[in-house]
């Protein structure tokens, strides 16, 4: 049995969007999709998306402001980043690892 949580009510203050994109490795004209980019601390630790088959970004919205660790990844190839949200938009780019 599988059980699915899902916030409803936003937490306070939570009007921060973090986007961007995941350029394919060694290219600047080519992205990838279906990167999976995690929130890995904080309030919405676990919260998850991946970037669209349409224009190759990720948005996580409704974010509350202050520093968050966040995850890209995409099969062996990863990216963590701490990242303060202070402004209402911000634009955080992943450029893949390995491992």
């Amino acid at each position: 049995m599988e059980i699915l949580l899902q916030r409803t009510v936003p937490l306070v203050d939570s009007t921060h969007e973090l986007w961007g994109m995941v350029p394919a490795p060694g290219s600047q004209n080519s992205f990838l999709i279906r990167v999976k980019i995690e929130i890995l601390d904080g309030p919405l630790a676990g919260v998850f998306t991946f970037t669209d088959d349409d224009m190759a970004m990720y948005v996580l919205r409704s974010l509350p402001p202050g520093p968050i660790q966040v995850r890209a990844s995409y099969g062996a190839l990863t990216q963590t980043v701490s990242i303060d949200l202070s402004a209402h938009s911000t634009r955080l780019d992943f450029f893949l690892n390995p491992g």
